[in-house]
């Protein structure tokens, strides 16, 4: 969820690191899926990129894939229309970033998109959640 780290700790009393990890048998199943390592990832590879992440995506078209693109608003992002790049502003804001994640990332698949670079937010508290969101989609491409 979008709790993020302090939240969490004010109301169980303690550090998180202090939380022994869920328990469970080995081959078991995990209580729910969001803990597995990939977790929400779309059909496209994911490729996460600390800045604007054009350079990503000039170097994957030249492969000759078709990119989608989710840079942040508040990035300098090449604002000028490229063949082969369907491009997704996101929200410079984490709730609104993340209640629009997956939508993002649907409407992506739907163009067709082959690969799909994302500009990852600001490491904080805040975006925490959507880190781990992020994280967990560009698992697959570690297989």
């Amino acid at each position: 969820g979008l709790l993020d780290t302090a939240a969490l700790e004010a109301v169980l009393g303690r550090k998180l690191a202090e939380v022994s990890e869920v328990s469970r048998k080995p081959n078991a199943a995990f209580p729910s899926p969001g803990m597995l390592k990939k977790h929400y990832a779309p059909l496209a590879p994911v490729h996460l990129s600390n800045d604007d992440g054009f350079e990503m995506v000039q170097r994957i078209l030249a492969q000759g894939f078709r990119v989608g693109w989710m840079p942040l608003e508040s990035s300098q992002s090449e604002v000028t229309p490229v063949l082969g790049v369907e491009r997704v502003v996101m929200l410079n804001e984490p709730v609104a970033y993340a209640a629009h994640l997956y939508e993002a990332l649907h409407a992506l698949e739907v163009q067709g998109v082959d690969r799909i670079v994302i500009q990852r937010p600001p490491v904080t508290d805040a975006w925490q959640a959507v880190q781990d969101r992020l994280q967990r989609a560009a698992a697959a491409n570690e297989e």
